[in-house]
C-alpha cells in the first residue's frame, strides 16, 4: 500500500471519529454513517482480504441507524465501526485473509459457511425492517408524496452493502442497479413516476423472497437464491411515466397474506440493543410452564381453603393467588408485539388490489402502536388480506363514478387498532358504496337462507356476507366473486376466539370491526353449573343473569321457548337438552344468562351461576373437536376437574334443545 494512500484513509478516519465525538445529533451521525460506508466503498482495494470485516460492520451500522438506534447508542456503535475500519486499515500489509463470504455451491443454491451464521441470523433481524422502510416509502410515492425518497435510498444503500458481504451477488446486483435508477430523482425532490415504483414493489418482493429463503437456509445449510434476471430485464427507462396504474403482469394471486415483518420493525421501540431475541419454542415452553403453575396453585388454594385455614395462611393464600395473576399476565405480555408491521403489509396489500381493479386507493392508519399476541398479529394478515380485496373490489366506486358523486378521486382505506378493556379491535373501513342489503337479502333467499315472507333486519342480512359461496359480485374477477373470501374470515376470526360486525350506509361506506381477547391462553370466564356439570362462559358475551322462571317464558305452537325481560323477547336454550338431548321440559326456577354472540341474542338456563374465574385455556384434540359441538375448549378448575369452554357463536347459531335458531328481537 502507497504511503500517500494509507495516510489519506487515516485521515478521513480521523477526521469522522472527531465529528462523531462533537455529538452533532442523530441527523449528523446518520450523515457519518452514510460517509463511512462511502470509505469502505473506497477503500475496498487497498484493504484487500480485510475489507469483508469492515463492510460487515459498517454495513450492520446503517442496518441499526436506519431501524432508528437511540442517538446514545448510535454514537457508540459509530465510534466501534471506526475502530474496526482503522484496525482493517492497519493490517492491511498484512497476508490477505480470505474474504468471509460463502461460496457458490451448486446452481441457485449457496452454501453457508459458519463461520457467517451470526451474521445472516443478525441479517433476518434487520432486513425485513429495512424492506419494510423502503416499502412505506414506495407506498407514499404512490400517493405522490416524494418526502420519503431519502429513507427508500439509504435503505437500499444498506441492503446492497449486506448481500454484497453475506455473497448473494444476484441481490446486490439488483440493489446496485435500483439504487443508480433513483438517482435522477434523488435531489429533485419529485415523486417517482407510477412505473418506476412499481417496479421498485416488484423489487421489495424479490428482497423478501430471499430473506425468506435465508431464514430456511440457516436450517438446511444451503441458501436457495432467487432468480433476479427477469425483473432486471424489465427495468423501466428513468425517465418513463406510467401515470397512477402500470400494466405490470400479475402472477395468480395467493389465498394468504404475504409474510410480515417482524414486529419490532419501523415505528416499533428505540433500538435492537433494548431487546432480547428469545426463540419461539422456549417462549412456548415458558407459557405451558406458567399455564401448569396457575392451574396448580388454583388447586392448592381450594384445597386449603376447604381445609379450613387460619388468618394468617388464608392472608399468604389470597397473596400467592395474586403473585400468581401477575406473574401469567407478565409472562404472557411477552408475547405481545405492536401490529405496525401488519399495517405496513396493509398498506401493500391495499396498493396491489387497486392496480388489479384500476382504481386509485389510499390506505391511512392508526393505532399501529396497539400490542396483541404475536402469534395473533401473524394470523391476522390472511383475514385482512380478503378484508381488503373485498373493499377494493367491492366497495370502493371507480374514479369517474366517485367524481360523478362528488367524492376524492383516490378511494380512502382506514385502518384502527385500539384497546378495550381487555379486548383488542381491529377495525377496517372504506368511503365506498356500502353493502347492498336488497341484493344480499335476494342471494339469500335464491340459496335459502331466508325464508320466503319473514321479516329479516339489517343485522341478519348483512351477516349473510359471511356465507360460503354467496357473492353479489356481477363478474368472476382474481379478486372475488366465488364467495369464499369473506367466508374465510368468519372462519378465521373465529378459531382466534373473535368476533366480527358490520356497519353500513349506502353510498357512504362500509365498516368491518373485529374483536378479539388480547391473550388467547388467558380468559375470564362466568363458571354455571348445569345437572353437576361445569361449563364456562366467555365473560365478554355474558350480558346479565335473569330469574328464569317458567311461568314468565311463552312458546308460540311448538316453536321454540322464549323468555320475557325488560321488552325483549329472548329465545331460550336448556344446555341440558344441548349436551345430554334430553328433552324433558324445565321445571320450576333457573338462572337464565343472557348472551351475545355475532349480532345474535339468547339465553342460556343453568341451576346455578357459580362465579367468575380467571382460566387457561386448553385446546381439544382432532377427534374431540369433531364430536362436541358448541365446545371451543377446556380449563382444569380448582378441584382438578376439567370444564368445557362453551362456543355461543354456534350454540346461538344452530340452537337445540328446546331452541330453534337463535336470534333476539324486539318484542
Amino acid at each position: 500500500m502507497l504511503d500517500d494512500e494509507r495516510s489519506q484513509l487515516e485521515h478521513g478516519l480521523d477526521s469522522l471519529e472527531a465529528q462523531a465525538r462533537q455529538a452533532p445529533g442523530r441527523d449528523g451521525l446518520v450523515a457519518i454513517c452514510e460517509t463511512l460506508g462511502d470509505w469502505a466503498e473506497a477503500a475496498a482495494p487497498l484493504l484487500g482480504g480485510r475489507s469483508g470485516l469492515a463492510k460487515a460492520e459498517v454495513s450492520r451500522l446503517l442496518a441499526g441507524a436506519q431501524a432508528g438506534r437511540p442517538t446514545e447508542q448510535l454514537q457508540e456503535r459509530l465510534l466501534q465501526a471506526l475502530r474496526t475500519c482503522g484496525e482493517a486499515l492497519q493490517g492491511a500489509d498484512a497476508p490477505a485473509v480470505p474474504a468471509p463470504a460463502p461460496a457458490p455451491t451448486a446452481a441457485g443454491s449457496l452454501a453457508l459457511n459458519q463461520d457467517l451464521v451470526p451474521v445472516f441470523q443478525e441479517f433476518l433481524g434487520e432486513g425485513p425492517q429495512l424492506l419494510a422502510s423502503m416499502e412505506a416509502a414506495l407506498l407514499a410515492m404512490a400517493n405522490q408524496d416524494p418526502r420519503g425518497l431519502g429513507d427508500l435510498s439509504r435503505a437500499l444503500h444498506t441492503l446492497k452493502g449486506i448481500f454484497g458481504f453475506l455473497g448473494l451477488d444476484g441481490m446486490n446486483r439488483l440493489c446496485h442497479s435500483a439504487e443508480d435508477h433513483l438517482q435522477g430523482q434523488l435531489h429533485g425532490g419529485r415523486a417517482l413516476p407510477g412505473a418506476q415504483v412499481e417496479w421498485l414493489l416488484k423489487v421489495c418482493d424479490l428482497l423478501r423472497e430471499q430473506i425468506q429463503a435465508v431464514a430456511h437456509g440457516l436450517e438446511s445449510g444451503s441458501v436457495a437464491l432467487v432468480d433476479t434476471a427477469a425483473l432486471a430485464a424489465a427495468m423501466p427507462d428513468a425517465g418513463a411515466d406510467g401515470g397512477g396504474t402500470v400494466a405490470w403482469p400479475l402472477e395468480p394471486l395467493a389465498d394468504e397474506a404475504p409474510a410480515l415483518p417482524p414486529a419490532d420493525g419501523p415505528g416499533g421501540a428505540p433500538g435492537q440493543d433494548a431487546f432480547l431475541r428469545v426463540r419461539a419454542d422456549k417462549m412456548d415452553a415458558l407459557l405451558e410452564l406458567v399455564g401448569e403453575l396457575a392451574i396448580c396453585q388454583s388447586q392448592v388454594g381450594e384445597g386449603l381453603r376447604d381445609a379450613g385455614l387460619n388468618p394468617a395462611t388464608a392472608g399468604e393464600v389470597e397473596r400467592l393467588d395474586k403473585l400468581s395473576r401477575q406473574l401469567q399476565e407478565t409472562v404472557l405480555a411477552l408475547r405481545l408485539v405492536p401490529v405496525e408491521p401488519l399495517f405496513l403489509r396493509a398498506g401493500r396489500m391495499a396498493h396491489d388490489a387497486g392496480q388489479r381493479t384500476g382504481k386509485a386507493v389510499e390506505l391511512r392508519s392508526d393505532g399501529g402502536d396497539t400490542e396483541l399476541d404475536k402469534g395473533m398479529v401473524e394470523a391476522l394478515a390472511e383475514p385482512l388480506l380478503h378484508l381488503i380485496r373485498n373493499a377494493v373490489d367491492h366497495g370502493l366506486e371507480l374514479a369517474g363514478e366517485r367524481a360523478a358523486l362528488g367524492k376524492p378521486e383516490r378511494g380512502q382505506l382506514l385502518l384502527q387498532a385500539r384497546r378495550e378493556g381487555r379486548d383488542f379491535v381491529l377495525e377496517l373501513s372504506d368511503d365506498g358504496r356500502g353493502l347492498d342489503l336488497e341484493a344480499l337479502a335476494a342471494k339469500g333467499l335464491a340459496l335459502g337462507l331466508l325464508r320466503p315472507g319473514e321479516e329479516q333486519d339489517q343485522a341478519r342480512v348483512t351477516q349473510l356476507i359471511f356465507e360460503s359461496g354467496l357473492s353479489t359480485a356481477r363478474a368472476l374477477t382474481d379478486l372475488s366473486g366465488r364467495g369464499v373470501g369473506m367466508d374465510a374470515v368468519k372462519r378465521k376470526v373465529g378459531a382466534l376466539k373473535g368476533s366480527i360486525q358490520v356497519r353500513s350506509r349506502r353510498g357512504q361506506g362500509c365498516a368491518f370491526v373485529l374483536r378479539f381477547p388480547l391473550i388467547l391462553s388467558l380468559m375470564e370466564g362466568v363458571l354455571v353449573a348445569v345437572e353437576g356439570r361445569r361449563y364456562v362462559l366467555p365473560a365478554a358475551q355474558v350480558r346479565r343473569f335473569l330469574a328464569a322462571d317458567s311461568a314468565l317464558a311463552h312458546r308460540v305452537g311448538n316453536g321454540p321457548a322464549w323468555l320475557e325481560a325488560d321488552g325483549l323477547s329472548l329465545p331460550l336454550l336448556d344446555l341440558r337438552g344441548w349436551f345430554a338431548g334430553d328433552g324433558r321440559p324445565w321445571q320450576g326456577r333457573k338462572v337464565a344468562v343472557h348472551v351475545a354472540s355475532e349480532g345474535r341474542e339468547g339465553c342460556l338456563l343453568v341451576d346455578q351461576v357459580l362465579g367468575r374465574r380467571q382460566v387457561v385455556v386448553k385446546g381439544l384434540g382432532a377427534g374431540l373437536r369433531a364430536d362436541l359441538s358448541g365446545v371451543a375448549g377446556g380449563a382444569i378448575l380448582g378441584d382438578g376437574q376439567v370444564g368445557m369452554i362453551l362456543d355461543l357463536d354456534v350454540i346461538l347459531s344452530n340452537g337445540g334443545g328446546s331452541a330453534a335458531a337463535m336470534g333476539g328481537h324486539r318484542g
